[in-house]
């Protein structure tokens, strides 16, 4: 027998005692090692713990038994003692080809198993989870459709992951940034929305999240269907849990923050942030009831709806949808108040609105924005 099929039939037995909770400590260490050695070593390892669990799970109904079928299918080093050498052969060979059919039709359920089996044995050599996941850089928007349906429209400085094996098992995504979803309907698998504060449960429904890292809050604004909110820090508290219809936003507070600084009116508390109303504390869910909808998700159409919006709030919108960066040499123009509709306006055609509609100024170079007052224009 030649050295590399020994060195192959080694490494098979250490990686068979493993799969059938034989392995010793010693056989655990060596595994590790054999893994770290080279990507084919680790793909020889993918296939073999896939034609384990595949011919378990194809043939448990006959009481199949992989250790005896393993011994039969490994070459040996006395082929000559046996009885009918041609016959041996025959089956080795249709073992092995029934059991990469096997794997083949049950290739995206046996990851999961692998990988939990491994991380409970404290065996992780190398990264076996794959991911997709959809960045969007500043000044751009994407759409995307899911495994399962579901259309994503994903905003500036956003991304969006899920795992590979989505909409097998569950289906579950992270967020960071906004996004708006129209989730397809399956009330066998409930879609989440996952991000750093809060998580969000549906079956099927169109609903808006933004959940920027730089900001104070994150924001879940249903317009179609209903969803559910939970609370990531209290997730077991059912006061932390929040049930969301149609025209109506959760905010999420990260830091503690003033009432006033959660947009709109008709707003409820809800949990421990029930106590003071002037101040909400941090990890605490407010409600905003009769919210135009079309304000939260314009962002995402040709037809971009401004209202009621501070420049100091639209500049942050301003600076992700043009990739620019924006200042203000004169602090007092933040507060100024702007209503409109944008429809495929460049930069310097919004910048120009907002110079005709206000006492403002603007500077531009290099993608940096300088806003000042505009003296001439409050003289006039």
């Amino acid at each position: 027998m030649s050295e590399f099929n020994l060195h192959n039939i080694q490494s098979d037995d250490l990686i068979f005692r493993f799969l059938s909770k034989r392995a010793s400590q010693g056989d655990l260490n060596n595994m590790r090692l054999w893994l770290s050695k080279s990507l084919s070593n680790q793909r020889h390892f993918d296939e073999i713990c896939d034609l384990w669990v595949a011919s378990k799970q194809i043939c448990r109904k006959n009481e199949f038994d992989p250790q005896m079928a393993w011994q039969k299918s490994k070459p040996t080093k006395s082929s000559n003692k046996q009885s009918n050498p041609v016959i041996q052969t025959k089956i080795t060979g249709f073992f092995i080809r029934w059991q990469w059919v096997a794997a083949i039709f049950i290739v995206f359920f046996i990851t999961g198993t692998i990988v939990t089996y491994l991380i409970g044995k404290n065996i992780t050599p190398y990264n076996v989870s794959a991911y997709t996941e959809h960045y969007v850089p500043y000044g751009s928007k994407s759409v995307v459709t899911l495994p399962d349906g579901t259309r994503v429209w994903i905003n500036s400085g956003s991304r969006l992951r899920y795992s590979q094996n989505f909409n097998a098992l569950d289906r579950q995504v992270t967020l960071e940034g906004e996004a708006y979803f129209d989730v397809y309907k399956n009330a066998q698998k409930p879609f989440f929305v996952k991000t750093s504060g809060i998580t969000v449960k549906v079956i099927g429904t169109a609903f808006n999240v933004k959940a920027y890292p730089d900001e104070k809050t994150i924001e879940t604004t249903v317009e179609r269907g209903m969803v559910q909110v939970f609370n990531n820090v209290s997730i077991e508290k059912t006061n932390e849990r929040v049930f969301l219809h149609p025209k109506q936003k959760a905010t999420y507070i990260k830091v503690r923050i003033a009432l006033n600084e959660v947009k709109n009116t008709n707003t409820s508390v809800s949990g421990i942030a029930k106590q003071k109303r002037e101040v909400v504390k941090a990890n605490s869910l407010v409600i905003n009831n009769d919210v135009v909808t079309k304000y939260v998700t314009s962002w995402k159409d040709t037809r971009w709806i401004i209202e009621s919006e501070q420049l100091i709030d639209l500049a942050v919108k301003i600076e992700r949808r043009y990739n620019v960066k924006i200042d203000f040499y004169d602090s007092k123009v933040r507060n100024y108040v702007f209503s409109g509709i944008l429809e495929d306006e460049s930069l310097e055609q919004v910048l120009e609105v907002i110079k005709m509609s206000a006492p403002i100024q603007y500077s531009l170079k290099q993608k940096k924005i300088t806003f000042y007052e505009n003296k001439e224009f409050i003289i006039k």
